[in-house]
C-alpha cells in the first residue's frame, strides 16, 4: 500500500491531537482516514520519530472522539491523546535552583507522572 503524503494544510496549521505508538503505516492510514470520514473533520497524520503524529483542522472534540472510537474498535493500545496530559515538557530541561546537578530523571519527574519510584 502506498501511503499518500500528509495534507500540507493539516500538517502546517493543524492541531496535534494524538500520537500513535503502534501499528504499521497502512493500518494508521486506514484508522485516520476512517476517523476523518466519520467525524467530518480534516484529520491526517505523519511519521515523526517512528510514531504516528495525528493532526486535525476543524472541531478537535469531534475528531478526538472519532479517532478514539476507531482506535478502540481496532484494538490499538499504544496511543496517547494530547488532552490526556496538557503539560508540555520544556527542552532542554531546566535545572532546579536547589539541585543544579540534578540527573535527567530527577528533572523530568515533575513533568511526567511515574507509577513507580526509581
Amino acid at each position: 500500500m502506498v501511503i499518500p503524503d500528509c495534507n500540507s494544510k493539516v500538517y502546517r496549521k493543524g492541531e496535534h491531537i494524538a500520537t500513535i505508538y503502534e501499528g504499521k503505516p497502512g493500518e494508521i492510514e486506514e484508522i485516520v482516514k476512517t476517523a476523518s470520514v466519520n467525524s467530518g473533520q480534516k484529520i491526517d497524520w505523519h511519521y515523526f520519530g517512528g510514531r504516528g503524529v495525528v493532526k486535525v483542522l476543524g472541531n478537535i472534540e469531534r475528531a478526538t472522539r472519532s479517532l478514539k472510537s476507531e482506535l478502540e474498535e481496532r484494538g490499538v493500545q499504544g496511543y496517547r491523546f494530547t488532552t490526556e496530559n496538557d503539560s508540555v515538557i520544556p527542552w532542554p530541561l531546566p535545572l532546579d535552583k536547589e539541585n543544579k546537578r540534578g540527573s535527567f530523571l530527577d528533572r523530568i519527574k515533575k513533568y511526567i507522572p511515574f507509577s513507580k519510584s526509581f
